[in-house]
């Protein structure tokens, strides 16, 4: 079998300017997304805002000021103009965005459908140093469902807590989407060997949308937006100095295989196999809270 999906990974150099600048060109990149065959169009973490003047400011100035300048709904304008591609491009686009909900502030990625409506969403569910004073964690991990796949989705900070990628393939997710913002040299170098290595464990492709600012172009250290396969090979993404698209075309059913016996032809699911080895049994101090591990 095969099930080829059409990647497009918004990549932003992230320069300092207005957010209707911003928000006007990463609709320009989701429109080309859509010319050029998009299935699936995933923006970087907060990539409307982030390093823009208005929120720079609005984040100095603390929570009620991000919900009034940064909050996004469904019914935003620049949401209501994402929306209207998807629906155009018959394709999914996943931003990542301060939501507005009542009471509550999420750091959340909407997966707005080829009909122009919400899926689902994500809340970023761990806060990085800082986030806690202005946003709410997600409480859920759901992959959800689409007419092209099951998304697991995951935001920056996450990255450092590997069992949020393990549920997602126990539940079946078939792709994994790591929304981020921009990484120091040493966070590039890390995450070029720990997020291939990801990947090929969960036997899962991984798309990430992410930035370069402008001394990492010129020292040559920038970490672009990057698509693996299952098996952990890069199949797109490298030095982009300019905002563009990261584009591949994935089979979600080239998954990593196992020789039944190594003098026999057939062959296992590998991350399938490695599922029904699992022994919960031994990993019970996963389920314990913190301050219970050391006593």
């Amino acid at each position: 079998m095969s099930r080829p999906v059409r990647l497009a990974m918004v990549h932003v150099h992230n320069k300092l300017e207005s957010m209707s600048d911003r928000r006007k060109d990463l609709l320009r990149l989701v429109d080309q997304a859509g010319q050029q065959g998009a299935n699936i169009v995933v923006l970087p973490e907060r990539a409307d805002h982030h390093r823009t003047h208005e929120g720079i400011k609005a984040v100095e100035a603390g929570k009620q000021t991000i919900r009034k300048v940064l909050g996004l709904t469904a019914k935003s304008p620049w949401m209501i103009a994402l929306a209207a591609l998807a629906k155009q491009y018959r394709m999914l686009v996943i931003p990542s965005i301060v939501e507005v909900d009542g009471q509550k502030t999420w750091a959340s990625s909407p997966v707005i459908g080829p009909d122009g409506t919400w899926l689902g969403k994500y809340d970023k569910t761990h806060l990085a140093p800082g986030e806690k004073c202005s946003l709410d964690p997600g409480q859920h991990l759901e992959p959800i469902a689409t007419p092209f796949c099951k998304l697991g989705i995951f935001i920056c900070y996450d990255i450092h807590f590997p069992e949020i990628t393990r549920v997602y393939e126990l539940k079946n997710a078939d792709i994994l989407l790591w929304q981020t913002m921009r990484h120091d040299r040493f966070e590039r170098d890390f995450f070029t060997v720990a997020l291939p290595a990801r990947a090929m464990m969960h036997g899962l492709p991984l798309g990430v949308a992410t930035y370069a600012v402008d001394d990492q172009l010129w020292k040559r250290s920038t970490w672009n937006s990057v698509i693996y396969d299952a098996f952990g090979q890069q199949v797109a993404g490298g030095i982009a100095p300019a905002n563009s698209l990261v584009q591949a075309t994935i089979d979600l059913d080239l998954r990593p295989q196992l020789p039944l016996e190594f003098d026999k032809s057939e062959r296992l699911d590998l991350s399938g196999y490695l599922r029904h080895q699992r022994r919960p049994e031994l990993y019970e101090i996963l389920l314990k809270k913190p301050e219970a591990r050391s006593q």
